[in-house]
């Protein structure tokens, strides 16, 4: 095979006596595939000694039984089982690519860029700057970018080799737009189709039979399309449109970029509506209104308490991540928080609410707002926008009296004597001014070293109110399901459900054992080898006290700082607070006093002893 005088293929079969064979793969016929980009092309059959002597005959026998076709490949291999019968047809199918050759230094490629910019553009071509390698490269890159109307006829056209070797030249391949059909490689020659003299050009949607029919509709035709009209109000229900499949997929995927927009805005706008009414539904549920009456006379230290929004506090926690959390307990958890004021605050927030208790919460809110003691955990604030309200306390940064006792990690900042006596006197001094000397006394129903923190100067202050409970001045006891925690919990209050001041007492009795013997309230014991049972600390006081064995179980550094008279005074004090009978308990406040008159004692005689040591001059 030859194109422009060279050769551009071919292929070579032998003869045999086969005459149905497998196909044409190189006995009594071989083929071969056509280049791309020929502009014509010419075949010649011959003979192995006829192409060996150029000057000689081609065989009379070859002559009478050679021939050469060209064919679509895939239609031969499906269609034909023995190629000998291509001889007695008439013509086989032939898919050409048609395209136009352009000579760059020729008029055909000057004129079409000129055409090209004038159609489209309507430019000059000296005003038109290079975006690629060649002018034309420019002008395809400006019409692609112009938006096409749908009534152009215009062809499109893709060029291709256009900074190849001279011997492939540039070419162009066109086609008309849909709605159209023509030679698209004239000017101008596309035609529009008139969909309307189709046999079914609109079709409506039919429910019974699920598909589109318009038997009554009316059709329109336009350049490029046409419109389909209802046959009960003639309305546009489809149009049919000219435009190239990529813009329409610009316009759709326009469309759906706006309709994703537009219902994104729609779904956020009627979440943060819900969300809104959910907020004001929670606080009007959890006594909202009735707390910003009552805070209107309710002061902490000289500020009122705020009413945080949700929102701010889910900012100063994180969202409430775990890498804040402080700690958890029976009734939540307490995360670190910072305020927009840099202030650091610890925010609780509850697992469970009673729904029959919220009107009791807010009261107890409003009393709590009104303590003023150095000892007790200030309350700032609460929120009540969430499903379960959300307390807000200042925060206390040296963590809870149980670890510096029980914990091994603080043998590094031990409790000395002197410590532990002052903690003990604070704790007494803060639930008795929250017995006797509040505006309403509260009751705390779960002391415990757990809920006394250490300041920043190690002073105790009481924390977690999540049971306290404020009572008139004429109740005597509150009657209520059982608080509290085991190991702390008034036996008495256990066995009635009645639960009074002497009840906080005996749990301040237990954390006052826990100072003398640095024990936890209930710690497990070995009997067999997979077997432990539970021994009480207070059981175990008791006996000792009893049996005149203090200081067997008390700790080794109190044994070591504190005066053996201070600590069986304090023992003693312990033993009161632990009585079974809670009428000969003494009151927080008479425990206050005691511990305060030990403290002084101590400090006395240390001075006594400063003055020992200093020798006065002689009188004379």
């Amino acid at each position: 095979m030859r194109s422009n005088n060279q050769t551009v293929g071919g292929c070579m079969s032998t003869c045999g006596d086969n005459t149905v064979g497998n196909g044409c793969i190189g006995t009594n016929c071989c083929q071969t595939i056509l280049p791309q980009y020929l502009s014509e092309i010419s075949t010649k059959l011959q003979s192995e000694s006829a192409e060996a002597d150029s000057g000689k005959q081609p065989d009379a026998i070859l002559s009478a039984h050679s021939y050469a076709f060209m064919v679509d490949q895939e239609w031969f291999q499906n269609n034909i089982s023995y190629f000998g019968d291509i001889k007695d047809m008439d013509n086989v199918p032939v898919v050409l690519e048609w395209r136009l050759s352009l000579d760059k230094n020729s008029s055909s490629f000057t004129s079409y860029e000129k055409f090209i910019a004038k159609t489209y553009l309507g430019f000059t071509l000296s005003s038109i700057p290079y975006m690629g390698n060649s002018l034309f490269d420019s002008l395809q890159y400006f019409r692609n970018i112009t938006l096409r109307q749908d009534d152009d006829p215009t062809p499109y056209c893709n060029l291709f080799n256009a900074t190849s070797p001279t011997n492939n030249l540039p070419m162009l391949q066109c086609f008309c737009p849909a709605g159209y059909d023509g030679n698209p490689f004239l000017v101008q020659p596309c035609q529009d189709i008139d969909e309307c003299q189709e046999d079914i050009p609109c079709m409506g949607y039919d429910t019974a039979a699920q598909k589109w029919n318009f038997s009554g509709g009316s059709c329109q035709n336009t350049d490029g399309g046409h419109i389909c009209y209802s046959s009960i109000d003639s309305v546009a229900c489809e149009f049919h449109g000219g435009w190239s499949g990529q813009e329409c997929g610009i316009y759709l995927g326009f469309a759906l970029l706006l309709l994703f927009i537009a219902a994104r805005y729609v779904y956020t706008a009627i979440n943060k509506k819900k969300h809104i009414i959910r907020k004001k539904m929670f606080f009007k549920r959890n006594g909202g209104l009735l707390l910003e009456q009552q805070l209107r006379f309710a002061k902490i230290n000289g500020e009122k308490i705020k009413l945080f929004k949700s929102k701010e506090l889910e900012k100063s926690t994180d969202n409430f991540s775990i890498n804040r959390i402080l700690g958890h307990g029976g009734h939540g958890t307490v995360y670190k928080g910072m305020l927009k004021d840099g202030r650091i605050v610890a925010v609780k927030k509850s697992k469970l609410v009673d729904e029959s208790k919220l009107a009791e919460f807010i009261n107890e809110v409003v009393i709590l707002s009104e303590i003023k003691h150095r000892n007790v955990v200030k309350l700032l604030g609460c929120c009540l926008e969430t499903e379960i309200p959300i307390v807000v306390y200042e925060f206390i940064p040296n963590g809870t009296l149980f670890q510096y006792i029980h914990d091994e990690k603080n043998e590094e900042f031990p409790l000395t004597w002197k410590m532990r006596l002052r903690i003990a006197t604070e704790i007494a001094g803060a639930l008795s001014y929250l017995h006797a000397t509040a505006s309403c006394p509260i009751y705390h129903r779960d002391i415990k070293s757990t809920n006394i923190l250490l300041d920043e100067k190690y002073r105790a202050k009481i924390a977690d109110f999540g049971t306290s409970r404020s009572v008139a001045i004429d109740q005597t006891h509150l009657t209520t399901l059982v608080h509290g925690t085991f190991g702390y919990l008034d036996p008495e209050y256990f066995r009635s459900s009645k639960f009074t001041e002497k009840s906080d007492v005996y749990s301040f009795g237990v954390v006052l054992v826990e100072l003398l013997t640095g024990k936890k309230p209930v710690s497990a014991i070995k009997v067999l080898k997979q077997e432990e049972e539970y021994q009480s600390l207070v059981a175990c006081f008791i006996i000792l006290m009893q049996e005149n064995r203090l200081f067997d179980i008390v700790d080794e550094q109190v044994s070591k700082e504190g005066s053996k008279k201070d600590i069986r005074i304090v023992a003693n004090l312990a033993e009161k607070c632990l009585d079974l009978n809670g009428r000969k308990r003494p009151t927080m406040r008479e425990v206050t006093t005691e511990l305060e008159v030990i403290q002084m004692s101590k400090t006395t005689s240390i001075i006594e002893q400063i003055y020992e040591d200093v020798e006065l001059p002689c009188q004379g």
